[in-house]
């Protein structure tokens, strides 16, 4: 399996995979300096007593997410849902916005925690006159001011017309 053709791990970076392993601690435990056959580096460690070698993590990237997700006993889909959450906080770009027209241009927009007091809604920016519509189930309606420039602090991702995520729009392989 190639995990970089999987959207989830799109914009997957070693330093994310790190940072999400540090957070699995004291479970699963960083020791830096090992000594091992290929030479001295860090290792990460399960309660199990398997062992990930750190080394080279950038490089063999999808190596690695595939073997954590063995451990984990997850699928590769479901680490990567964790390590990689697909909502990303800010406004999106002037750039990704006019990219992601093509599909539609509806984006979905999160506010708040779920489950208290949040909720998740379609939009559609317009950049000409900087506003939004939000759908509400019937039809689009202009966002009201207020609610508009509270969008900095909300997470968002592209999405189709019928709210199915899609690819975050990139550039030469870069995220807008």
């Amino acid at each position: 399996m190639n995990i970089e053709a999987l959207d989830e791990a799109q914009g997957l970076t070693a330093e994310m995979v790190r940072q999400w392993l540090k957070t699995q601690a004291p479970r699963i435990k960083l020791t830096t300096n090992v000594m091992t056959v290929t030479g001295i580096g860090d290792v990460w460690t399960w309660p199990s007593g398997d062992t990930i070698r750190d080394a080279k993590m950038d490089v063999w990237l999808s190596s690695r997410v595939k073997d954590i997700a063995l451990l984990e006993g997850r699928t590769v889909q479901f680490l990567l849902r964790e390590i990689n959450p697909r909502m990303r906080l800010g406004l999106p770009s002037d750039a990704a916005v006019d990219a992601h027209r093509h599909a539609g241009g509806v984006w979905i927009g999160c506010h708040g925690e779920l489950g208290h007091g949040g909720s998740i809604v379609f939009l559609s920016f317009d950049r000409d006159d900087n506003s939004a519509a939000i759908w509400d189930g019937e039809e689009w309606r202009n966002m009201e001011a207020e609610m508009f420039e509270s969008l900095p602090s909300w997470r968002f991702w592209p999405c189709d017309a019928h709210g199915n995520k899609t690819r975050w729009p990139e550039r030469d392989g870069v995220p807008l």
